[in-house]
């Protein structure tokens, strides 16, 4: 390099000023000679670099030609100033423009000062050079705070960089140190509500942060006058947008907060819940919110993020994630109690001791570290805990909790005793209950337009013999039901007792037969009335169903009870059946040949009470001593109280529905059950 090349680029470097911006090429030329190059004051340039200055020369003498105003009219006390910061690659940079009213009521706008800075031969983020294009023009403001010190001064800071006013809205100390230490020094010059967003476009400190050629300088109206709108009204002025704090550029420079204290395990606290606690549901949901704690703890974050509407912290719900690796740390500690050894031998690669209950498993550590079944089931299309579940030793309390909310059922109390009108022997249907099936289609009538309905089937059932008798119900009104149970009387005769739950239907049935009968008890024949009663039923609208009833009723009433052959003869087939108390023979039997003989009516009736009396009396002998043992619930349990919650046990209940219920009286038995 020549003494005269020298000297150039010192003087041209010298005159560096409101021309800041075409001189970005020539700096980053002079660096690249001094430190890339490894150049030395007398070294000669390349040819490259030699081509490149003459150019630049050449170009820089439009320079000349540039008049700059030295002296900044001060009419007013009152001067606003607004301070421009970016980066780039090659530079970052920084421009003060002065906004002054004049008396004739236009404002003026001067470029006031400026500053810029070379980008580091280190590889930095563009996010980091912009911070520092922010810091040098905190540093400038400084000083023209202290030149201005005499005038009413006001002051607006513009950035393009959204990362950078991210990082500016938080406190320093949320960062890293770099960061972190230019963010405290900027923040203390410049309050950060004083820092605003401005499109690229409108940045005037972007062209001195690109290579701008001095033939373009003399014609930029950006950078001498700066953007149109700093001379007009704050609702010109460029919109904010709203600001995201979670890019990755924010996030990457977000200070990890590490925490580090001794933590004392108390296996006795841990053992002593799983005793407190009946569920295991909650045992996880425990040990889920306390990893979670220690989770938050790890990872810091700056802000409340959980807040609601009214400022208050939200709890989020536990995840699936999160309750399945609480239950992962549960076994995993109950494994490391009962299972030292084991765990020491496959962790060594060694086979299990045989005299282990886990040799015969073949047992291995998933990656989560849990004891697994190994097992001969590796190759089957089984999920993954299907064919190796996780060993957990059946002494511990957590297992009979596991068991207890996979296998939750109504509780069973001890089979009662058979009421007194079960086995006191009495005419078929004077002691029944009856219930409703359904609900059913009915299809009222064919043709078109033809609609179907909902229709119910009434069940009676005899306490003494089981005979059934089916009767089709329109609907779940107290009249529907009572006009079946006219028919039932009508063919089954008036019963006694009838047994029923507390169903709507039946309450209000048994308060419209209450007034039936208290009017009918005025007559003197009110069971015929009642008979009379049952006459007027509309029966043919359901012909088909009811048909189909009937057969149904037919076959039930016609299932066996019990044998009615002493002698066991393996030929026989003779069977008691409820119909032999309806009837006094097997529905299906076939019919028996006539005798011509002529019997009395007195001789007929006779045969007809023999034949029942031998019914009751295999009832008796036979039949009743069947039901004295309990076939299911065999233990007893504790009896309700008066007071406790109970759940009620009904069908076609939606799903997450939950009836419940509350004792407030009880009626125990004999045997005092409940």
């Amino acid at each position: 390099m020549s003494e005269t090349e020298k000297a150039q680029m010192a003087e041209i470097r010298a005159a560096r000023g409101r021309v800041k911006a075409s001189l970005t090429r020539l700096e980053n030329t002079f660096d690249e000679i001094l430190w890339l190059l490894k150049l030395d004051w007398d070294s000669p340039l390349t040819e490259a670099l030699a081509t490149k200055w003459k150019t630049f020369q050449k170009e820089f003498e439009q320079v000349c030609s540039i008049h700059i105003p030295r002296w900044i009219h001060t009419a007013s006390q009152q001067i606003t100033l607004h301070g421009f910061s970016d980066a780039s690659e090659l530079a970052y940079a920084s421009v003060i423009y002065a906004v002054q009213p004049q008396a004739d009521g236009n404002t003026k706008v001067t470029l006031f000062w400026l500053n810029s800075g070379v980008a580091p031969l280190k590889s930095v983020s563009i996010p980091r050079l912009e911070l520092n294009g922010a810091l040098l023009l905190a540093r400038l403001y400084a000083t023209c705070k202290n030149i201005l010190k005499e005038y009413d001064v006001h002051f607006y800071a513009w950035t393009d960089s959204q990362v950078v006013l991210s990082w500016l809205s938080s406190h320093p100390r949320n960062w890293k140190p770099y960061i972190a230490n230019r963010t405290s020094e900027i923040l203390d010059l410049v309050p950060a509500d004083s820092w605003r967003y401005v499109p690229t476009k409108m940045n005037p400190a972007d062209i001195a942060c690109r290579d701008l050629s001095p033939k373009e300088l003399p014609t930029c109206v950006l950078w001498w006058e700066g953007p149109q709108w700093l001379s007009c009204e704050m609702d010109s002025w460029p919109k904010q947008p709203k600001r995201n704090d979670q890019t990755s550029s924010v996030s990457k420079e977000r200070k990890r907060a590490a925490f580090s204290f001794p933590v004392a395990v108390n296996c006795d606290f841990i053992d002593s819940l799983f005793l407190k606690f009946s569920s295991f549901t909650k045992i996880i949901d425990i040990f889920a919110f306390c990893f979670r704690y220690i989770t938050n703890c790890k990872a810091r974050v700056g802000k409340m993020k959980n807040l609601d509407s009214k400022g208050k912290y939200h709890v989020p719900p536990l995840t699936t994630y999160e309750r399945r690796q609480a239950s992962n740390k549960i076994f995993l500690y109950i494994q490391n109690l009962f299972f030292k050894e084991e765990i020491s031998c496959i962790k060594a690669n060694k086979p299990v001791v045989k005299k282990s209950i886990l040799s015969a498993l073949c047992p291995f550590i998933d990656k989560d570290g849990l004891i697994r079944v190994g097992g001969r089931l590796r190759n089957s299309t089984l999920q993954y805990g299907a064919k190796h579940p996780i060993i957990l030793p059946n002494q511990h309390e957590i297992c009979k909790l596991i068991v207890n909310m996979y296998r939750a059922t109504t509780s069973k109390q001890l089979m009662g005793d058979l009421p007194t009108h079960r086995v006191t022997p009495s005419r078929p249907f004077s002691v029944c209950g009856v219930d409703y099936a359904g609900p059913i289609n009915i299809l009222r009538y064919r043709g078109r337009g033809a609609k179907t309905t909902k229709g119910y089937i009434a069940l009676f059932v005899c306490f003494v013999t089981k005979a059934l008798h089916l009767e089709l119900v329109s609907d779940l009104t107290s009249e529907a039901f009572i006009a079946s149970l006219k028919r039932f009387c009508a063919r089954r005769g008036a019963p006694k007792h009838i047994y029923c739950d507390n169903g709507t239907t039946f309450v209000g049935a048994r308060k419209k037969l209450q007034e039936i009968f208290k009017f009918a008890s005025k007559l003197n024949e009110n069971e015929h009335f009642c008979y009379f009663l049952s006459q007027v039923n509309i029966e043919w609208h359901f012909l088909a169903l009811h048909t189909l009833l009937t057969q149904v009723e037919a076959i039930l009433n016609s299932r066996p009870l019990l044998s009615l052959d002493c002698d066991n003869d393996p030929d026989s087939l003779n069977i008691l059946t409820p119909s032999h108390f309806l009837i006094g023979e097997v529905i299906t039997s076939s019919p028996e040949h006539t005798n011509d003989d002529k019997l009395s009516l007195r001789s007929r009736w006779d045969i007809v009470q023999k034949m029942k009396l031998g019914f009751w009396r295999k009832w008796k002998m036979d039949y009743l001593s069947n039901l004295q043992t309990r076939t299911k619930w065999k233990c007893h349990n504790n009896n309700f109280k008066v007071g406790e919650i109970v759940i009620i046990k009904e069908d076609n209940i939606p799903p997450v529905t939950w009836p419940l219920g509350k004792v407030i009286e009880t009626h125990p038995q004999v045997r005092m059950v409940l």
